[in-house]
């Protein structure tokens, strides 16, 4: 009897069909959060460096207490 015929035989392929069918989502979104996890990555690597940021924040200090010295 071939394997389509029988109870377990049916069962079974219903099984691996539905086993594949889960598969292919799953690698959708894996690649999905792969995209993801790469815009990330890029919007990190996009940013000011650690020494800019820093010499920002001193220069913006600066420019407070001068501000407020003048202002008084």
């Amino acid at each position: 009897m071939p394997n389509g015929e029988c109870v377990v035989g049916a069962t079974n392929a219903a099984k691996i069909k539905a086993l594949s069918e889960a598969q292919a989502l799953s690698q959708t979104s894996l690649h999905e959060v792969d995209e993801q996890q790469w815009e990330a990555i890029n919007k990190i690597r996009d940013r000011l460096p650690a020494w800019a940021t820093a010499l920002l924040m001193i220069l913006t200090g600066i420019v407070g207490v001068l501000g407020t010295l003048v202002a008084t």
